[in-house]
Parts: structure tokens; C-alpha cells; sequence
């Protein structure tokens, strides 16, 4: 006897490989769905009336239907496959109770949301969730009362302080079924675990709830100090097992995994030592520059987001615009912009295909050569997020990374456990000076500069608490990079290649301001049992 159990995002469904025409119910997993919601005004619940084709077979549709377009798609299938129709098991309702439970299994109960409807912002986002994958059987008491209530509370305490929310809801299946046949498998308990982070990511709040599916009992709220309590509110191997998912869930939110420091080796590290020249024609001249801004909307957008007549020494009015573009285009386009960099760079392929920012890392990265100092700085960054490093390693920050001369700045981004970088860069360069506008960002470190993690400490006072790594610019490397110039390409034997790929570690910095909610739904509906397994 196996759940039923899926964890791919909706309407990108993933199943397992197949025979063309099954010939007996049952196979080892199907998908269920996680689904990714936005924050707004709830909607009213609706009967639960689309089925799932492509759960029954990899080869039909991935959209969700009512009863009868899904009998016509398993219909059409088994026609075009040569799966003869006149047997049992190749029948458009036999075959669609294989994958999830059909409208009349469900007998007295409700069809219980796990995605709650109600925390949709859109009838098309609501319409979503009426789906026999995304329900299980629930006491209408329960269902209409305790559980709908919490539903309403929880949309509203998220609703308040947080930009980025997680909720993942499941339910304990026990020993009860709705029908002799044991289809369909009447859950013990509901359960829930959330939480929300703020605008730098750091957490917020966190919680959840575990109700039984009877009429008697109410919805319990936990938060995570209460796992004893969860735990005592449930008995048998089984409840154990659903209780620890719980409990993992709130220890995990409440507290992030570190962000381990490396050498980025993805990153876009081109320093175009050997094609300055022919790239800034490219850029300007031949189009490059214009063909990106053409193809990317929120590219183009930054790069008109503000008018700076100011040039820097050596530079052309497109450096300038590029520094603002950076500076001034939004947390989210930096975002999208230095995730592509630190990814997009590991091979001429990749870069090729996939890089989509090649005019303005150009431009970006000479303009840094042109206002480089002479001398290396020594400057700080802070972040709420906790990082690892390795003391003696060598590492990148593998992206554009904005910094602070003074470590006061910084701390205040750090405190409350997150982590103050202290870094002697020789790339840094002041760019405040050159964009008309001195918010956002200061002062830029290369995502191709490597750095040696000289120490790593906690620091503890009065006012801060954070995890310091001190990084010094390691000056055992050549400048060049085996990846320069992927555009360019030169012949091997007019390459001698350094002794390591150069690069910066990427802090990862998600300053993003982004409103999200985000719904995991782990439905385990249907509980099929096949002897056979």
C-alpha cells in the first residue's frame, strides 16, 4: 500500500517513465502538485470539478479537465496507441481512478482544500486548486469551521510585515477508508507549517496548526518551541513520522541554511584582457548592445530608468549609462542581472546561448578598469544572511557586489546574526561619483577579483551580533582568465593560460521586493493499495 505522492510544480508535471498502454492499475508514484500563489484578496471556494489526464499517463495533456474532456483525452490516447478500448483496463474512468480519486469517492466528506483557494489573489489562481489532486477527505464540520477559520486567520497574519511567505500544508493518513473497497484513505489530522522573511530575507515569523478530521475537535496553533506538545497530541509509528515533517518545517524556517562561499565557478568572469577593443565595438557598433535592449524588457527599462551627462576619464556616455542602469534599475533587475552572471559563464555554450546581459557586463567591467585605483581598500558589506567560508580558502563573490567604506554601515545590515564581510579588494571602485545620484550604490567590487578568507568570527556586543569574514585579495593568481573573451575567441597557441580561473564570491544578496506567497500543497489524497509492490 503506497501514497500517491507528487511534488512537482503545477502544470510542469513530472512522472515517472511509463509503459505506452498500462495494462494494470496501480504503478509506483504519481504527481501531485506544489503550487506557487500571490498575496491578495481571498476568493470564495468553489465545487471541486477537474481531473489531472496527464497523471495517468505521461503522454496526455499536463492541463487540468473536467470529467469528461478527460475521458475524451484517455479516449483519444488509447486510439492513437492502439490500446484497445473494449478492455477493462484500458477505460477512460477505470484509468482515471488509477491516478486520483474520482468525484463519488469521497462519499460523506468534504473535499478538503490543501492549497486553500481562499489565499489566491485571482479567480484563474482559485480555479487552480479545484482539482481532485489537491484535496483530501475532511469532516464537513471541520471543514466549514475550525480549519476554515484558520485558513482566514493565517492569510491575515502573514499579511502584515512580511514580503516573502511559505506555507506547506499536508495530512496524516490513519487506518480509516471512505469505502470498503480502501481507495481512498480518510486522513487522521490536518496539518500546517509557515513562515515569512522580510525585505533582506531575514525571518519574520513562523508557526502551525494540527487539527483532527472529526467534528469534536478544533484546530491547535504551535509555534516552535511547542514540539512536545505536537508530538503528545498524536499517537502511532505513522503520526510520528507526519509530526517530524512538521516539526523540520518550523526548525528550518525559523532558521536559514548557511550560504557556503566558493569560487563561483559559474560566473560570467571575462575581463576581456585580449578583446577590449574589438567588444566595445560590438557593443556600440555592431549592435550588441541594442539587439540585448531590444530582447529584454526589463533591461531596456533600466537603461532608460534615468539621463546622466557625466563621463568618466577614458569612458563613453554608454559606461555612464550602464553604472546607472546598475545603480538605479531596481533590486529586482540586479537581482536577475548577477544571478545570470554568477551562473551563465561556465562554458562558451552557456554564455552563448543563455547569457543575455553581455553588453552591460562589458560595460560594466570597463568601466571599473577605466576608474580603477592604483592602490587596493579596504571596505565592508553586510548581509542578514549567514555565510560560511573556509579560513585559507580561496573564494569569489562571483557577481557585482556593492560595498561600504565605512564598517558602521555595514553593521547594521549584519546585526542580529547575519554576516559582516571586512575585504581588502584591489578591483573596488567608487562609482557615486559618475551616476548623478548617490543613492543605492556606493562603491562596486568585480565578480572576477579572488580573495583568500584570512578569518572568520563571531562578533558580540551591545549593539550587534554577526559572523565576520575577512577577505584579502589573493595575489597569486594572473589577471587573465581562461574564459576571456568567449566572443574572440584566440588561438591555442597564442594562449597561456594562468594558473587558476580568477573570479569574486558571490554574496548572493536577494535585496529583492518582491510580495510572494508562497504555498507548497503536499496532498496525499488517494492511497491506492497494489498487492503487487
Amino acid at each position: 500500500m503506497l501514497p500517491l505522492l507528487h511534488t512537482s510544480v503545477r502544470k510542469t508535471v513530472t512522472t515517472i517513465t511509463l509503459p505506452l498502454c498500462m495494462t494494470e492499475p496501480g504503478g509506483s508514484l504519481c504527481t501531485l502538485p506544489m503550487k506557487w500563489i500571490s498575496k491578495g484578496t481571498p476568493t470564495d471556494r468553489g465545487k471541486i470539478v477537474y481531473y489531472e489526464p496527464q497523471l495517468v499517463h505521461p503522454g496526455l495533456t499536463p492541463k487540468q479537465m473536467k470529467i469528461t474532456e478527460s475521458k475524451s483525452e484517455i479516449k483519444k490516447y488509447n486510439q492513437n496507441n492502439g490500446c484497445n478500448e473494449s478492455s477493462p483496463q484500458y477505460q477512460q474512468t477505470y484509468k482515471l481512478g488509477w491516478s486520483q480519486a474520482l468525484d463519488d469517492n469521497f462519499g460523506k466528506y468534504d473535499r478538503g482544500h490543501l492549497n486553500a483557494a481562499g489565499h489566491h489573489g485571482n479567480r484563474d489562481a482559485a480555479e487552480a486548486t479545484m482539482t481532485h489532486t489537491n484535496v483530501a477527505p475532511q469532516d464537513g464540520t471541520m471543514n466549514k469551521g475550525p480549519w476554515n477559520q484558520y485558513e482566514k486567520k493565517l492569510k491575515d497574519v502573514l499579511s502584515v510585515g512580511c514580503s516573502k511567505m511559505y506555507v506547506v500544508t499536508g495530512v496524516v493518513p490513519s487506518g480509516t477508508w471512505v469505502d470498503q473497497n480502501q481507495r481512498v484513505n480518510v486522513p487522521s489530522h490536518y496539518w500546517n507549517a509557515y513562515c515569512c522573511t522580510d525585505n533582506n530575507g531575514k525571518p519574520l515569523k513562523s508557526g502551525g496548526a494540527l487539527g483532527p478530521n472529526t467534528a469534536q475537535d478544533g484546530v491547535t496553533e504551535y509555534n516552535k518551541t511547542d514540539e512536545g506538545a505536537i508530538a503528545g497530541k498524536m499517537q502511532g509509528q505513522r503520526e510520528k513520522i507526519f509530526i517530524l515533517i512538521l516539526v523540520a518545517a518550523l526548525s528550518h524556517m525559523v532558521t536559514p541554511l548557511p550560504k557556503q562561499m566558493d569560487m563561483a565557478p559559474n560566473a560570467v568572469d571575462e575581463q576581456y584582457t585580449h578583446c577590449r577593443e574589438q567588444m566595445l565595438e560590438k557593443v556600440l557598433e555592431g549592435g550588441l548592445l541594442k539587439e540585448e535592449l531590444n530582447s529584454s524588457p526589463e533591461y531596456s527599462a533600466a537603461w532608460g530608468v534615468k539621463q546622466c551627462t557625466k563621463l568618466i576619464p577614458g569612458g563613453v556616455k554608454e559606461h555612464t549609462t550602464a553604472l546607472v542602469a546598475y545603480g538605479h534599475g531596481g533590486n529586482a533587475f540586479r537581482k536577475n542581472f548577477n544571478n545570470a552572471v554568477e551562473n551563465q559563464g561556465g562554458n562558451v555554450n552557456v554564455y552563448n546561448g543563455n547569457f543575455q546581459f553581455k553588453s552591460l557586463h562589458f560595460l560594466l567591467m570597463d568601466a571599473m578598469r577605466l576608474l580603477k585605483p592604483n592602490n587596493c581598500q579596504t571596505v565592508f558589506r553586510g548581509s542578514s544572511k549567514i555565510y560560511e567560508a573556509q579560513v585559507g580558502s580561496e573564494v569569489r563573490f562571483g557577481r557585482f557586489t556593492s560595498t561600504k567604506a565605512k564598517r558602521s554601515d555595514s553593521e547594521e545590515v549584519a546585526t542580529d546574526n547575519g554576516s559582516l564581510f571586512n575585504i581588502t579588494s584591489c578591483t573596488v571602485v567608487n562609482v557615486e561619483n559618475y551616476t548623478c545620484f548617490s543613492e543605492s550604490i556606493d562603491q562596486l567590487i568585480s565578480p572576477a577579483e579572488v580573495f583568500r578568507v584570512a578569518e572568520v568570527k563571531s562578533v558580540s556586543n551591545e549593539d550587534h551580533e554577526y559572523r565576520e569574514i575577512v577577505l584579502t585579495s589573493s595575489t597569486t593568481h594572473s589577471i587573465d582568465s581562461v574564459r576571456d573573451c568567449y566572443l574572440f575567441p584566440r588561438s591555442p597557441t597564442s594562449m597561456s593560460p594562468p594558473s587558476i580561473i580568477p573570479t569574486g564570491s558571490s554574496t548572493q544578496w536577494l535585496g529583492s521586493s518582491l510580495s510572494v506567497l508562497v504555498a507548497v500543497s503536499l496532498s496525499i489524497s488517494l492511497i491506492t493499495r497494489t498487492d503487487h509492490l
